[in-house]
């Protein structure tokens, strides 16, 4: 297997591993991202007010969502040598 190295690589390690390997990182980051924003929703819904926090994340979960797919999409078009 090849690996591939790259010079703007996040951190040590990401210099040797494979170009998928970064855009998994990155899935899994914005996961962490979204399961601690939804259960900062589901702890305002606990509290059984209908606060003005609840819309906020939900709005923060969706650009989020987006952000994400756009920039792993950004990240796939992009070749690495």
């Amino acid at each position: 297997m090849t690996c591939y190295s790259r010079p703007d690589a996040p951190f040590v390690g990401a210099a040797r591993a494979k170009p998928g390997f970064n855009s998994m990182l990155l899935r899994v980051a914005t996961l962490q991202q979204i399961f601690g924003l939804m259960a900062e929703t589901a702890y305002e819904r606990g509290n059984r007010k209908r606060t003005p926090r609840m819309a906020e994340l939900k709005e923060q979960i969706r650009r989020v969502h987006k952000d994400a797919a756009r920039d792993v999409r950004s990240r796939n078009s992009s070749k690495y040598i």
